[in-house]
């Protein structure tokens, strides 16, 4: 069976897994790009909270690659699972085991992730709230000699760059 790609030449689509090495080398595959997964996951979330955000950049282009990797491995897996299972029953359960793992480490870099978002919001409300204050307008002496000045603020705009 032939597939037609994003700039429209044809491309075979992978062989069924069809033997016992087939569904172990596929397994393995999957293994090893689950574990790659949960360390580039778990030092994005030890960089977020070391506060090392732009870090971050260099993991990037790895962990595309990888789940780029996971994504194709697991459409292989989901559609020959029946023979997967009773050629490779081990690597089955390994998968699951190695799959709890990832998830964890996900759920461990959401957090860490949403955390560095919500300080991220405070201190951008709190420097907002002080270019506000400052904007009252000039403050000079009135008539009875105190400060007087302009009651009405004006706006001032503030440009963020939202990249992490």
């Amino acid at each position: 069976m032939t597939t037609m790609t994003s700039d429209t030449a044809p491309q075979d689509a992978p062989a069924r897994i069809a033997t016992p090495e087939d569904a172990d080398a596929l397994c393995t595959r999957v293994l090893g790009t689950l574990s790659d997964l949960v360390g580039v996951l778990d030092r994005e979330t030890d960089l977020l909270r070391k506060n090392r955000p732009q870090e971050i950049t260099a993991l990037h282009a790895r962990k595309s690659a990888l789940s780029t990797a996971m994504t194709h491995d697991m459409a292989l897996l989901k559609r020959d699972v029946d023979y997967i299972k009773m050629a490779a029953p081990e690597q089955i359960e390994a998968i699951k085991e190695r799959q709890s793992a990832f998830q964890k480490s996900l759920a461990a870099n959401y957090d860490a992730l949403a955390a560095m978002k919500a300080v991220s919001e405070s201190l951008l409300r709190t420097v907002a709230d002080a270019v506000g204050a400052r904007r009252g307008g000039p403050e000079v002496y009135g008539k009875d000699a105190g400060l007087g000045g302009m009651t009405q603020s004006r706006p001032a705009a503030i440009s963020v760059d939202t990249t992490l």
